[in-house]
This record gives structure tokens, sequence and C-alpha cells, in this order.
């Protein structure tokens, strides 16, 4: 039989307690099923991280990207206020507004005409454009047929 010195541990985890050595068994128990759950929850976690990572490599699912992008497609065309704006970099947007409204519909019209020709351009590279890319490699979707009921 267990004398009572017998059934106490001197060097117990906790300092200056003494645990009885069925309760340092269930302690050890207790700590290893511990270990075992943050082992666990590391795993999980990193997986988790994996698959955060995946989707934003691949984009999200359903998401996926069809055909060309809008960024293969001729630049729009610009507007005489655009152009206006081009000849004068780095000023306020307020400051060109002000400018723009000052000039004189002979001034505007130099820049209606240059817009008029970069709309055309537009045009006939988006013509071609379209030549070259069907439909479905634009992204859009093919009209189905209806069916005669």
């Amino acid at each position: 039989s267990r004398t009572p010195q017998s059934m106490y541990v001197t060097d117990s985890p906790v300092p200056f307690f003494p645990w009885r050595i069925s309760q340092v068994e269930d302690y050890e128990v207790f700590e290893k099923k511990k270990k075992a759950e943050r082992e666990q929850k590391e795993k999980e976690v990193k997986a988790q991280q994996m698959k955060e990572k995946e989707m934003k490599e691949k984009g999200k699912p359903g998401h996926e990207k069809k055909g060309k992008s809008k960024k293969s497609q001729p630049a729009k065309p610009r507007t005489a206020f655009k152009l206006f704006s081009e000849h004068h970099p780095g000023k306020p947007r307020e400051q060109i507004l002000e400018l723009w409204a000052a000039l004189t519909e002979t001034e505007k019209e130099e820049y209606k005409t240059k817009a008029e020709e970069d709309d055309e351009r537009y045009k006939q590279e988006m013509e071609e454009w379209k030549a070259e890319n069907p439909p479905e490699a634009q992204g859009k979707a093919v009209k189905k047929e209806r069916r005669a009921w």
C-alpha cells in the first residue's frame, strides 16, 4: 500500500502544489490531448491559408475569365474636353474647367474636330477587333435560339 509521502509528487509542474499521482497522470493525459488539439488546429489553419492563397491566384469559383480581357480592346474615344485637358497637365480640374469655359466656339472647334477624328479611329479599331475576336472570345454570352412552342 502507498504511504502518505508516496501519494505526493515533489517535482510537480505547478510550483509548491503537491499533486497526487493520479492527478499528475490525469494532467499528463490532459496535456497530450491539448497538444494534439493545438497541432490539429494549426494544420487546419495552414490548410485554410493554402486554400485562400490558391483562391487568390485562381480567382473566385464561377468567376473565370472568359476569352480576352477588355484591356485588349481599343482605347475609348476621347472627348473634346479630354483632349483640351491633356494640353494642360498638372493643373487642377477646376482650373481646366474655367479655361474651357473661357474658350470661344472657334477655339473649341479645333478640339471638337480632333475628338471626331479620334471617334472615327475608335470605330475602325473596334470593327477590326470584333472581326478578330468572335463573341465567345469577347466575354459575351452567345444568344441561344428561341424554341418555338
